[in-house]
This record gives structure tokens, sequence and C-alpha cells, in this order.
């Protein structure tokens, strides 16, 4: 089963855009974070603990300071860093009022193994798998 979202890098930064159905599949899972303030989401060479789902707003990479380019709803930032281990290459900020949900690996591992023939089971086996991660 292929499962639709479309996968682009942004200055070495991979950002997987979902589809509305995922995303709202994915609501049911997590708790949506609202940053009141302009904030950073994560720094460069950070290794991140959790991947990223932007649900409203827009969040904006930087390197060295300066903005490399902006995402917003629907983009999955984090998860190739997340089950690698390795360090951001950018950072993140979000913009006032952005929606945010965290998945960490323990949530991802959750949705595969509870329930394993679900759609967004399939799409997080799916999308692992691609990343051989």
């Amino acid at each position: 089963m292929v499962f639709p979202y479309i996968k682009c890098m942004r200055n070495k930064a991979e950002v997987i855009q979902l589809e509305p159905t995922t995303i709202k599949k994915i609501l049911n899972r997590g708790h949506v974070h609202t940053f009141p303030v302009e904030s950073d989401l994560f720094y460069e060479g950070q290794v991140p603990f959790v991947a990223y789902l932007i649900i409203k707003g827009k969040v904006h990479f930087t390197k060295n300071k300066k903005n490399k380019g902006n995402v917003g709803p629907g983009s999955l930032l984090g998860l190739r860093e997340l089950y690698t281990h390795t360090p951001s290459t950018l950072g993140a900020r979000v913009f006032p009022d952005t929606e945010v949900v965290y998945l960490d690996r323990s949530t991802i591992h959750e949705i595969m193994a509870c329930d394993e023939d679900s759609e967004l089971s399939l799409f997080f086996k799916e999308l692992l798998l691609e990343k051989a991660l």
C-alpha cells in the first residue's frame, strides 16, 4: 500500500509533507502544543528526541543564524534524525501561534504495535522501511 506524502529537502533538512487524512489520524494519538511566541523548536547540531508535525503556523529553518526556508502545516520534521540519532544540520524556529505535535519513538512504536493493521501503522512502517531505519 502506498501512502500519500511528499518528501522534499530544504537545505539538507528532510521535510515530509503529510496528507490531511494522515494528519487527522496522528492528532488522535498526540497532544498539540501551541507556541504563543516565536521560539526555537530545535537547534542546529541537536540530536532530536522527537519528530515534529506542524499542524498550524510556520517554522523557519536557520543555518548560522540565517534563514534557509520556511515550512507550514502538514510538515513532519526530524524523523530521520530521531531514528538515526544524528544531529540536525539546521535549526528551526516557530512563529507565534504555531501548533506542533511531538512524536517520540515510543508513540510511533505504540502506533505500529497496537494498531498493527491500521493505515497509520502501515504508513509509519512504510516510511521507516523506506528510510531503512
